[in-house]
């Protein structure tokens, strides 16, 4: 059995859910060295993982101890960072950073690097980690057909609105956007989630047709940004 299955077993194990031994489910794989969404389907060797998603640069445990070397804490730094956090204060809102279905994290190193040059003390440094870390709580499903996947849908709920970040689907299987949509919805739209932004239509004109078939209540405007460092320039 592989490193992530081992992981993965363990963590249906400690959830109390053993009954998604032999079913297909959506995972999120958080370690010392991974940080990826999986879609895991029942296999020969207990699971066959499918990585959907996942960080373009440095894990959310190789973050978490760069930090702790920036304050002189020892290895591994999870346990003190976490002690530290709990005394310390931030509540600014924290925005991750995607590029497309992946995030970036290597920028919040040189985000905390910047904020101990400023004076920000190591209780409050730790604090803002955590609280950027907790901020991807992401939603996500999959759509199978005859135990394949045929289509999935990340997204995240910002206040009173469900945003859909990411979905893909195979084409060739009718219907299969409209079933994740609905899906998607109700499952995750209803309780503080009154609004369901489906996001930009990239300048397709099929796309912007397909859109506007849900009859949405409002069209916001749309601007163009140019990025000219890396995603790992800064937080």
């Amino acid at each position: 059995t592989s490193h992530q299955n081992g992981h993965l077993a363990a963590a249906l194990l400690s959830a109390g859910r053993l009954d998604l031994l032999d079913k297909p489910f959506l995972a999120f794989h958080v370690s010392g060295g991974t940080f990826e969404v999986l879609s895991v389907s029942p296999g020969p060797e207990v699971f066959v993982p499918q990585k959907i998603a996942g960080t373009l640069d440095i894990s959310a445990g190789q973050l978490i101890d760069r930090v702790g070397q920036l304050l002189g804490l020892g290895f591994p730094a999870g346990p003190q960072v976490e002690k530290l956090a709990l005394q310390g204060r931030w509540g600014k809102k924290v925005v991750p950073t995607f590029r497309g279905q992946d995030c970036c994290l290597s920028g919040m190193e040189n985000k905390a690097r910047q904020l101990l040059e400023q004076g920000t003390s190591p209780e409050d440094l730790c604090r803002f980690v955590l609280e950027h870390l907790s901020a991807y709580d992401m939603k996500g499903g999959v759509l199978r057909v005859d135990g394949g996947v045929v289509g999935f849908s990340l997204g995240e709920i910002v206040g009173d609105t469900l945003f859909t970040h990411i979905e893909k689907a195979d084409r060739d299987y009718e219907g299969c956007y409209q079933m994740l949509v609905a899906q998607f919805a109700q499952r995750f739209a209803g309780g503080t989630a009154a609004f369901i932004n489906r996001e930009d239509d990239a300048g397709d004109l099929g796309l912007r047709a397909s859109k506007l078939r849900y009859q949405p209540v409002a069209l916001l405007e749309k601007f163009i940004v140019t990025i000219e460092e890396p995603c790992g320039a800064h937080g």
